[in-house]
């Protein structure tokens, strides 16, 4: 499952309604994004999804680690992030992002909605352009951890996260 659970918050009655309908908003947000962008919606966070309103419990981790996104990939998320209010943690490890998709994730930052508070990036093919509007993000009022480790970003660049 790629979802992070936080069993410690099991929800029930209203509150359980009010965090389902939550994310089948973000589902269908997803869903109308991939078909504006004419880009397949993928199992993968189609099945995070699934999951996530069938386990009950509060979600506040998605991890995207390992599924190779690209940027075209990635675009259909930004506008369902941008607008999240429960993911604190975005782990995007080991996929193909590039300065594309750091601009897209710009947006999400950028976005008085969000409420990241960690940010994994480490391991796409962001470079020292992508790499300087990330690091305008780290002013993000809740952003506390932003790691750019294994991306073609120079050394004397990435220090000055």
């Amino acid at each position: 499952m790629w979802f992070t659970r936080r069993k410690t918050a099991k929800l029930e009655g209203l509150e359980l309604d009010q965090h389902q309908e939550k994310i089948r908003g973000f589902r269908n947000l997803y869903l109308s994004q991939c078909a504006s962008l004419s880009v397949a919606p993928l199992t993968a966070i189609l099945d995070i999804l699934k999951h996530a309103i069938a386990d009950k419990v509060v979600f506040s981790e998605l991890n995207l680690s390992g599924l190779k996104l690209n940027d075209a990939d990635f675009l259909p998320l930004v506008e369902p992030l941008k607008n999240d209010q429960c993911i604190k943690v975005l782990n995007l490890k080991s996929n193909h992002l590039t300065d594309l998709g750091a601009q897209s994730l710009l947006r999400i930052l950028n976005s008085p909605s969000s409420c990241l508070t960690k940010l994994s990036l480490n391991g796409n093919q962001i470079t020292n352009q992508a790499a300087a509007l990330v690091q305008a993000a780290a002013d993000h009022p809740t952003l506390l951890s932003l790691n750019l480790e294994k991306n073609p970003v120079e050394k004397k660049h990435a220090r000055k996260f």
